[in-house]
């Protein structure tokens, strides 16, 4: 049994994290504590998810860091780190070292320590940018096994993705399961045939 500590960012396809991502790890016999950024966290509360998954789980969902007398409420060490769905706007603060939030802390604090699984969740204007280039640099060279490029998630137009794609849920959680089994080696991790990656609006 390991700790796959979950990290999920306000993006499409976020709604899905219990059924797709969170269960398939507990079923598997994992520990699997989640932390949210801020507006994922609003989002998942309001549509009940969040209750969901700490049902499941067992571990209160967290949205922010705690108040310096309370007591933790996760685990303080993690085996592998999953972040999934990753937005643009988080993965270049990983890629940074930028914590300005309870979630990013969790992965900035663990990046070369624990093996990490990072899907980014992008469009193709995304990819286009300057710095992401560097950004994914970055992160390999830290070791972070990334789900990315064609064969996994094709890049469309900004508001152009199929609306019927979904994210590559089966691809994140093998290549989590396979972190923990293998740690150390950044790469990127095929997704079964037959699976199509998702469409979403990245988000904070």
């Amino acid at each position: 049994m390991a700790i796959i500590g979950v990290i999920a960012c306000a993006a499409g396809g976020v709604e899905q994290l219990c059924d797709e991502l969170v269960t398939p790890l507990v079923n598997a016999g994992h520990d699997v504590p989640v932390t949210l950024t801020p507006t994922a966290f609003s989002w998942l509360s309001a549509n009940g998810e969040a209750d969901r998954i700490e049902a499941l789980t067992g571990f209160p969902v967290r949205g922010a860091s705690r108040l310096p007398w309370e007591p933790r409420t996760h685990p303080a060490q993690l085996d592998v780190i999953i972040v999934a769905p990753a937005t643009f706007n988080s993965t270049a603060k990983i890629a940074l070292g930028l914590a300005d939030n309870q979630a990013l802390t969790v992965v900035t604090e663990s990046l070369t320590t624990v093996p990490v699984v990072l899907f980014p969740l992008i469009n193709a204007a995304h990819a286009e940018h300057p710095a992401w280039a560097s950004h994914m640099a970055a992160l390999r060279a830290a070791g972070v096994h990334l789900i990315e490029g064609p064969d996994l998630w094709p890049l469309h137009p900004p508001r152009q993705m199929p609306p019927d794609q979904r994210l590559p849920w089966r691809a994140i959680v093998e290549a989590g399961l396979r972190a923990h089994d293998t740690p150390g080696s950044a790469e990127r991790f095929p997704l079964d045939e037959g699976r199509r990656p998702g469409t979403a609006s990245p988000g904070a």
